[in-house]
This record gives structure tokens, sequence and C-alpha cells, in this order.
């Protein structure tokens, strides 16, 4: 198979078109029941593990990974039925699709999300945002963006394929990736507790300075967006419960002031958290 981007004479192939998308608790029924769609299905996972079963591959994916479906592929969403699986489900057509899957499996799509995952959540949040607007412009901008996901995969993907096993370990590259592990555990461990880079640079023993570059730099985000980002997906998934106040999830993910947490939170997913608790009772794709 072609082993560069110029294999693909990417103008020729035209923009997809997004045709829905939406954030989706499933159904457990999508993991026993045979489904397609006459429509390509790109799924950003944001909580949960699933195995896309096909007739011809049974593809894992996890946390922070894209999953390609081609249109029209019979599938099941096979995930643990005792987990949460939140996704970003995106439908669109393409008339690329074929020559792009002419060139490489919907597998190695999958897998090259893992490249470089800061980026593609990114790509995948501002797309959401840029769908919500409802704008003259949401349709252009959906398509240059959902083009970028693409692309980005494509250029992940190919590059997986060119590169050669590395001559040794990069062990200051190792110890950064340490520390942004250590801080992301601190902040699963201590969201519900106010939370500053200070307390974390603590907590592992480094400066406030360096653990601030060294995630940023790793990471392709900073540490305090990712803190709201834990605190805003817990704050969902605690809205399940229809018995817990809005101002106790406030409480319990960090949050003095519910009337604060209700604007953040409506900044974040476009919802107040009463609207969009509403939207968690589990719906069909």
């Amino acid at each position: 198979m072609p082993g560069n981007q110029a294999d693909i004479d990417w103008p020729s192939l035209g923009l997809p078109r997004l045709l829905s998308m939406g954030r989706s608790i499933f159904d457990p029924i999508w993991a026993i029941k045979d489904h397609a769609s006459k429509n390509t299905e790109l799924m950003f996972i944001l909580r949960g593990q699933v195995t896309v079963h096909t007739a011809d591959y049974k593809l894992p994916a996890t946390q922070g990974q894209v999953v390609y479906t081609p249109s029209g592929k019979v599938h099941r969403d096979v995930f643990p039925l005792d987990s949460e699986f939140e996704v970003y489900l995106v439908h669109f057509e393409w008339a690329g699709e074929e020559t792009l899957l002419s060139k490489l499996t919907p597998a190695e799509l999958t897998e090259a999300s893992k490249a470089d995952p800061a980026a593609i959540a990114a790509d995948m949040r501002q797309l959401y945002a840029d769908f919500l607007q409802h704008g003259p412009m949401t349709g252009q901008l959906t398509s240059l963006r959902l083009m970028q996901v693409i692309c980005r995969l494509w250029h992940h993907a190919v590059r997986s394929r060119q590169s050669e096993p590395a001559a040794s370990y990069d062990l200051a590259k190792a110890r950064r990736v340490q520390i942004m592990t250590q801080a992301r555990q601190v902040i699963h461990e201590r969201y519900s507790q106010p939370l500053g880079l200070e307390d974390i640079a603590e907590a592992i023993d480094v400066s406030p300075y360096y653990l601030s570059r060294v995630f940023s730099q790793e990471a392709g985000f900073t540490l305090s967006s990712y803190l709201h980002d834990v605190r805003m997906e817990k704050a969902a998934g605690l809205l399940r419960s229809p018995r817990m106040a809005v101002s106790e999830v406030a409480r319990q993910v960090g949050f003095r002031d519910a009337h604060y947490f209700a604007r953040v939170f409506k900044n974040h997913f476009g919802d107040a958290p009463s609207a969009y608790r509403v939207k968690l009772s589990p719906n069909n794709k």
C-alpha cells in the first residue's frame, strides 16, 4: 500500500458534511444488536472502553481514541455493561471515504488516534462547540474541523507505517511523562478539594513552574484545563443521579458556589446542569 500523503489528492475528495453530533451515553442494546448507518460514524470515547465487532474485524478502543466505522458497516459496540460508556458520536457523509479506506484500515485510523491524543481531543471538543453554534457558517466550520480530524488520523497512521524502532530510550522524556502521569493521578484523587498548580506540584515534589511547563509540553494543553475537564466529566457523571441536588454535585467536584458551577458547566457543555440531566437518560444513536 502507499506510504506517503502525496498518494491522495485531497482537494479532489471534497469536504465531509457533518449530519449530526451528540454527546451520548450508550444504551446497552447497541452492545448486543447488530446495526448499521447509511452514513459514516466517528466515535470519540470520553469514558470507558469498547470493542467494535464486525464480520471482518474486532476493533478494541478506549478513552481518548477515535473509532472510524464506514458507512453501511454492520457492527456492534460491545462495552462492559457495568461501566459508563460515553462518547462524542458523529455521523457524516463524505465522497472521499472510499479513497481513504483504500489506503488505510479502520484499525489503523483508530490506532493513529493514540499518537497525538491531546490534539485529537481538542479537535473533537471544538467540533462539538462549532456544531452547537447553529450560525450561518456552522456547516462550513464543522466540515473543515471534521476534515482536520480525518487528516490528522491519516498523517499519524502513515507516519506509523514508516517509523523505525527507537534506538534508545529517552530518559528525560520518560521523566516528563512520569511527572505528567503523577499530576493526573493527583487530580483524579483530589479534584473534589480546593486544588491548584502549587498543590499538585507540592504533591509530586517538583516546582510549579516546571510542572506547568512539562505538562503543557507533553499533553498539549494546560494543567488547569485538564483539572477543569476532569471536574466537568465527574459532574456529568454525578448528574446521572436524579436524587443528587445540583448544589451537591458542585460541592463533590470542588466548587463552593453552586451558581458559579452552573455557569462553568453551561460554558463547557452548552447546557445548564438541570437541562443536561434531562439528556442523560439513555437515548438511541
